[in-house]
This record gives C-alpha cells, sequence and structure tokens, in this order.
C-alpha cells in the first residue's frame, strides 16, 4: 500500500505539471497526460533497456549476469524479440 501511495504522490505531481493537457480517466497507471499506457509501454521499455545493457556488455567484455539471462529467455520466449 506503501507503494501505492508513493505512485499516487508522483501522479499528483505529474498532474500538476500537465495543468491543462491531463485528461482524468480514472486509471491508477497512465501517461505523463493522464492517458492509459498502451499495452506494449513496458515490453518498449524492457527492450531499450536490454540493449543498453548488450551494449555496455559488448563494450566493457561482460557478459553480463545470470539475472539478466533470465530477463532476455523470459523477453524471447514471449515472442516479443
Amino acid at each position: 500500500m506503501k507503494l501505492l501511495a508513493q505512485h499516487r504522490d508522483q501522479q499528483e505531481l505529474e498532474r500538476r505539471i500537465a495543468r491543462d493537457l491531463w485528461v482524468e480517466k480514472g486509471y491508477v497507471f497512465t501517461s505523463p497526460t493522464g492517458e492509459p499506457l498502451h499495452p506494449t509501454t513496458d515490453h518498449h521499455k524492457w527492450r531499450e533497456l536490454l540493449e543498453a545493457e548488450r551494449r555496455r556488455a559488448t563494450e566493457t567484455g561482460d557478459n553480463g549476469s545470470p539475472e539478466l539471462d533470465q530477463v532476455r529467455a523470459s523477453v524471447c520466449l514471449g515472442g516479443r524479440v
């Protein structure tokens, strides 16, 4: 419940910043203007994070961690690669 309260406070800040652009539709998790999130938003963010990690690993010669391998496998098995 504490995390939801923190999220609500953060969303209230976003509401004030967006001002007239904010669209109140009653969603808990929204875009910065109150619109519902597109269903693939989190998937795209994960792909961005994975790509950044792949570049870092390539540059440093580090193959990453077992945890990252599990995330990569989950994304691949989800058929979204």
